[in-house]
């Protein structure tokens, strides 16, 4: 009944991803109520020649040049004023168009102006542990790295990642993940009844993030294969790093094939430079996960709007934005189909001990609390999570989170 019940709420999910990504969005005019420009004034506006507009409208690739949030102008402005980027990389579909009317040197003249020219690189290194909540068991380690670079745009399998069909910014990467969990006592050989299987899980993928400035969307999709098993090596890193090797991986879970298939998307229900507030909904389908759920992101402080972090460090040219920071806080529920941390691999039917479909608590609430800093190219966040048990006598859990980023 609860599988039958997590598959309505998958399909009513996909088919709220797909609205968004075929919103129609066509070849619209650039205009001040469009959300790309705010603090226009009206009477200024209108004396920037159509020339100029057009100027903007025929940039060959929309990852060239954009004019984004807070940008005041005047009418004595001309597009070299409000676009902070070289001369040279700006590429028209009509060179005559830009003809003159575009200075030799762009900087801006007021305003807090964002544009970017190019899809940057960027490495991130994301480690999370119980050690934060001074436990050791559970979710007891993870590691993940992303590698975002130009060359991923080209791979085949963005074909099968939906984005956003009017983002004005689309990043693609690949990332290899590896998670690990062991049950309240990992030092004795002795199967405990009612707790969480040893387990870990190790992944490769490639994954797409989707901006749209003018909706305040944000979509972040991802496909990943791997294996969950004695072939992850779950065993072998947690040994390397306990001086008491625990004993009992002899019972983890058996080898099977992992598949995960996932969706986000983020909402921008309140944006500025200092405070955001974010409706979020996601799902994973797979043989990995089978989810869906949704929640809340708040965050305050200096940073860019809309973005996250490590995008808005190489995508924002102006000398003020290289200096961000914020606290936040986030929640959300989640209703859980299946998860093969707790139940095993789809396939495999030789578990020594898994939790049963039955002690699966379907519905899983968790939050966390968090602060993030970026300085140029280089940024550091800090994140500690709740969680809710996520089967029968479970206990309630925690864990923290340090996030490493260097765009360059």
């Amino acid at each position: 009944m609860y599988t039958r019940y997590f598959y309505i709420a998958a399909v009513f999910t996909f088919f709220m991803f797909y609205s968004c990504n075929n919103r129609d969005s066509g070849k619209a005019e650039i205009q001040p109520e469009d959300g790309y420009i705010h603090d226009v004034q009206e009477p200024a506006w209108s004396t920037i020649t159509r020339m100029e507009k057009e100027a903007l409208n025929n940039i060959e690739n929309k990852t060239d040049v954009r004019v984004y949030q807070n940008t005041t102008v005047y009418a004595d402005m001309k597009i070299g004023d409000f676009l902070d980027v070289e001369i040279n990389e700006i590429a028209s579909l009509n060179r005559n168009v830009l003809g003159n009317d575009i200075d030799t040197k762009l900087t801006p003249r007021k305003g807090i102006i964002y544009a970017y020219s190019k899809t940057g690189w960027q490495l991130s290194v994301v480690f999370d542990n119980d050690i934060f909540d001074n436990r050791d068991y559970y979710f007891t380690n993870g590691l993940r790295v992303e590698l975002v670079a130009p060359f991923v745009n080209h791979s085949p399998l963005k074909k099968i990642l939906p984005g956003l069909k009017d983002a004005e910014i689309d990043h693609n990467g690949f990332s290899i993940a590896q998670n690990i969990y062991t049950p309240t006592n990992p030092d004795t050989s002795i199967i405990l009844a009612d707790d969480h299987p040893f387990s870990a899980y190790l992944t490769a993928g490639q994954f797409r993030d989707n901006y749209s400035l003018k909706r305040k969307l944000h979509m972040r999709s991802e496909f990943r294969i791997g294996v969950i098993g004695p072939s992850s090596f779950g065993q072998q890193v947690q040994t390397s790093i306990h001086e008491i090797k625990p004993v009992g991986w002899q019972n983890q879970v058996t080898n099977d094939f992992v598949i995960d298939y996932s969706f986000r998307i983020e909402k921008g229900l309140i944006s500025n430079s200092h405070i955001e507030i974010n409706a979020m909904g996601q799902a994973n389908i797979g043989t990995l996960y089978n989810k869906v759920g949704g929640g809340l992101n708040l965050r305050v402080g200096n940073f860019m709007p809309v973005f996250k972090g490590p995008f808005s460090v190489f995508e924002n040219k102006n000398p003020r934005g290289r200096v961000q920071y914020w606290i936040f806080v986030k929640s959300q529920a989640d209703f859980i189909g299946y998860d093969a941390t707790l139940q095993g691999g789809i396939f495999s039917k030789d578990n020594i001990y898994v939790v049963s479909q039955s002690n699966l608590s379907r519905f899983v609430f968790q939050s966390s609390a968090g602060f993030a800093f970026y300085y140029n190219s280089i940024g550091l966040e800090y994140e500690h999570f709740y969680e809710t048990p996520r089967f029968r006598n479970a206990y309630h859990f925690g864990w923290g989170r340090l996030k490493a980023v260097l765009a360059f």
